[in-house]
């Protein structure tokens, strides 16, 4: 019998409908039936901290809707929406469901997943590994455990770990940024690594402009299961980050309509547009 999950995507990742497809895919693929949830109602509030009121409210209402799911487990794909179910969410409302995060199953399903990992990715790959996450799920030992299932993926251990959780907030901070890429670069061809691979959407979003600016290939760990299984999603996010500015005619007219003229103008072509590290001549 099939395990029956909830699987929350929670609201940033959705730009990677890649990243969103080739999961669902295998999580079919390992019998797992998973009911999937994101966007705003699902919402885990951390990205209104500033707004207390409003973060409550989001909880809230997520907690309700997960409960209403009726599934026993929830997986998450976000590890501040992990975060935030654990740390907060689940202290002020009911939560009849645990909370994990997606690579600790596909680690459960090892096995079973080293089965459908059938054609070879020849690549030297460098995980980029943040330091606070790991202190709640060793997701860093993990992934490097998942990617040596891949035939043909040697996976290079560096020492250097960047702060935080996710890329998200040093892109604030483009000295901190800078820093880190120029090391993670620096590491990566010391190793002699073909390519750098992300855990999380909001690294690959910002370290993918690396890889269209010619510094170094980036992919996402999910992309390279997906390329073992055979399964092919074009990645949207990678041609409108080469794009930048002039990214405006790939999202097409249903998407900007469906968006909002007025947030694409303002905040999608900026991303676009932004790149993580430039070398020092």
């Amino acid at each position: 019998m099939s395990e029956a999950i909830t699987f929350w995507l929670g609201c940033n990742v959705l730009r990677h409908g890649d990243i969103v497809h080739a999961c669902v895919d295998i999580l079919r693929a390992l019998g797992v039936d998973a009911k999937v949830v994101g966007g705003p109602d699902y919402c885990c509030g951390s990205v209104k901290d500033a707004n207390l009121a409003t973060e409550a409210g989001m909880a809230k209402r997520t907690a309700q809707n997960m409960a209403a799911a009726g599934r026993a487990r929830v997986v998450a794909w976000c590890p501040s929406c992990h975060a935030q179910m654990n740390e907060v969410i689940s202290r002020a409302h009911q939560t009849p469901f645990s909370i994990g995060h997606f690579a600790e199953l596909l680690l459960e399903r090892r096995a079973e997943l080293a089965k459908l990992l059938a054609r070879e990715v020849p690549l030297r790959v460098m995980l980029h590994e943040h330091h606070a996450y790991d202190r709640r799920v060793p997701i860093n030992a993990i992934l490097a455990e998942l990617l040596a299932l891949i035939p043909g993926v040697t996976v290079l251990q560096g020492s250097y770990r960047a702060p935080g959780y996710m890329c998200s907030p040093l892109a604030a901070m483009p000295p901190l940024m800078e820093r880190m890429c120029g090391r993670t670069v620096a590491q990566a061809r010391s190793l002699g690594a073909d390519a750098l691979v992300t855990i999380y959407h909001q690294c690959h979003r910002e370290l993918v402009g690396l890889d269209v600016d010619g510094h170094l290939p980036v992919h996402n760990y999910v992309q390279l299961m997906a390329r073992s299984m055979g399964i092919g999603y074009a990645d949207e996010y990678r041609a409108w980050k080469a794009a930048g500015s002039g990214a405006k005619p790939l999202l097409g007219e249903a998407r900007i309509a469906a968006v909002g003229e007025a947030l694409v103008d303002r905040a999608l072509l900026p991303e676009f547009a932004r790149r993580p590290w430039t070398p020092k001549r």
